[in-house]
């Protein structure tokens, strides 16, 4: 963890270099003793508000993560493939892949009602619920897509109960 002010960031191809001024260890202490909760971060249980602009800066958030999973589908590359994404946000990630992989089906999942509707024009499969309580069958899909286990989104003790209840929907070699 960094504590300080933040001055700048450079992207490399192979790191990302951030300047910041440090805090003294009085500041950091005097910081970390302010902080009403130390409960890690999450989203709300119905999910986030949305509208087209938090749908606009969510695909652009995840342009890299769109980017390395085309590369990476393209080496391992299966014809006719199941795609699943069990907290699919507003569906930009999966109608991508599918833009790219046509013969690909889409299956998109989240807890947000709301997200949902969004997405329905985007995918070809539609479910809303929590990630926890899979819809679909078992090993029916070659790939799922668990990109929501990141900073205030998920908290990290729930990662492992969630990963060993998304695993069954992998089918065997997927």
């Amino acid at each position: 963890m960094l504590l300080g002010l933040f001055v700048d960031q450079r992207i490399t191809d192979n790191k990302v270099i951030v300047h910041f001024c440090p805090f003294e260890k009085s500041e950091k202490l005097y910081f970390m003793n302010q902080q009403s909760s130390h409960e890690e971060l999450c989203s709300p249980p119905q999910g986030w508000e949305i509208d087209d602009a938090f749908d606009l800066m969510l695909s652009c958030g995840e342009e890299r993560i769109r980017d390395y999973t085309i590369k990476f589908m393209a080496s391992a590359y299966v014809k006719k493939t199941r795609l699943y994404d069990p907290a699919c946000s507003t569906g930009v990630f999966l109608s991508t892949l599918k833009k790219v992989f046509p013969d690909s089906y889409t299956i998109g999942q989240d807890l947000n009602r709301l997200m949902t509707e969004i997405y329905r024009q985007r995918v070809d499969e539609v479910h809303c619920g929590n990630a926890m309580e899979r819809k679909i069958e078992p090993g029916t899909a070659y790939y799922c897509f668990v990109r929501f286990q990141n900073s205030e989104v998920l908290k990290s003790t729930e990662a492992e109960d969630l990963l060993s209840a998304l695993l069954p929907t992998v089918k065997k070699g997927g």
